[in-house]
């Protein structure tokens, strides 16, 4: 399962990177792919909305069925509120990449990005504001996703208080 989750997230994320501007088939596959609760209900409900077929505020920024994450700012935040709790995103457009979009992701103290570097999870180089964030949950939850399912490392043997040497065998 973890590896078709991240097969997915993955072809999201060189969608997104792909993409010039918002895209009402891209924000649908993002909310069944990081919402999966939601999906099996048929709706999906995470920003306090009223379910479907009732009357929805105009703010909801909701359309078929999902939210504009892709067009934005607000959606693309709540997004990441909901499926990266804690996290937060520094939004900056960068000049002299032609003045395209980018998103660093901040994540809580204790949070486990095993081998990631802190650029792996950044949007980058992005059309819109609303397209670096999503870019930069997708590839946030990929690292973690990542992280979760590398082989652990075994452990090491207890020695005592013998001298094994290490490398180079015992010391005498």
């Amino acid at each position: 399962m973890a590896a078709d989750q991240i097969e997915t997230l993955k072809g999201l994320l060189e969608r997104v990177k792909a993409a010039e501007k918002a895209d009402r088939q891209l924000d649908r596959d993002i909310c069944k792919a990081l919402l999966p609760a939601e999906k099996e209900r048929g709706y999906y409900n995470w920003l306090g909305m009223r379910p479907k077929g009732e009357n929805l505020p105009a703010s909801a920024y909701w359309v078929n069925n999902s939210y504009v994450v892709t067009a934005s700012v607000d959606a693309a935040l709540a997004l990441m509120e909901r499926v990266l709790p804690g996290w937060d995103a520094h939004i900056y457009r960068d000049d002299d990449d032609g003045g395209r979009f980018a998103a660093e992701m901040v994540w809580p103290p204790g949070t486990d990005i095993g081998e990631a570097g802190d650029y792996e999870m950044d949007g980058r180089h992005a059309a819109t504001r609303a397209l670096a964030i999503v870019e930069g949950i997708l590839a946030s939850k990929l690292v973690l996703l990542e992280a979760q399912n590398a082989p652990k490392a075994a452990p090491l043997p207890e020695t005592g208080s013998e001298n094994t040497g290490g490398r180079n065998g015992p010391q005498a």
